[in-house]
């Protein structure tokens, strides 16, 4: 069903039922985050989604941006809207990495992780 509601076993989603149509890559301004069913998609595809809580500061957003552009290849940088738990997070096809702070250690983890799991999924989708 396209738009059919799914609930996931994570917050936030990295696996399960989705929308037909994926989330492009790229950065999402705040309040435009695609719906979930179509960022499980995106993971589907092999991308990293690495998201922000709501109230995160833009000086924080301007951050991850800049840890995005160091390699901007198959990732997504939305603002988080699903209460997650974590001030930042990563995720890509079953695998998720959540950080209960916003500082040099959780930069680090977002890079290894991005490492690791961009194109490790299903969907090889250029």
């Amino acid at each position: 069903q396209p738009d059919e509601k799914v609930t996931y076993k994570t917050n936030p989603p990295t696996s399960g039922n989705h929308n037909v149509n994926p989330a492009d890559d790229g950065t999402y301004a705040p309040g435009a985050t695609p719906a979930k069913e179509n960022l499980v998609h995106t993971l589907e595809h092999g991308r990293i989604i690495i998201q922000y809580a709501p109230d995160t500061p833009p000086k924080q957003i301007g951050q991850l941006q800049s840890l995005v552009d160091e390699d901007s290849y198959h990732v997504v940088l939305i603002e988080n809207n699903t209460r997650m738990p974590f001030a930042v997070a990563a995720t890509g096809w079953t695998h998720l990495l959540g950080c209960e702070k916003f500082d040099d250690k959780a930069f680090d983890a977002i890079r290894a992780f991005r490492k690791r799991y961009t194109d490790q999924a299903p969907e090889a989708i250029p």
